[in-house]
């Protein structure tokens, strides 16, 4: 990673990612609509899911 995202500038991608489906939308755009989340949705748990792994496979005890 070579720089810092300000929060409104990531609220935008994931915005543009998942692009909510309307209710007046016709049934292509709405079906597009649903792809597009479907692909989002799968690309962001596999981000989240190889970037816990290490974390999370690894024994840890806490002491304090």
């Amino acid at each position: 990673m070579t720089r810092i995202i300000s929060d409104e500038s990531l609220r935008r991608a994931l915005k543009a990612l998942a692009s909510s489906i309307c209710k007046n939308c016709t049934d292509d755009e709405r079906l597009k609509r649903q792809t597009q989340l479907d692909k989002s949705t799968a690309w962001m748990d596999a981000a989240l899911r190889d970037s816990t792994y290490h974390a999370l496979s690894i024994d840890w005890i806490l002491a304090y």
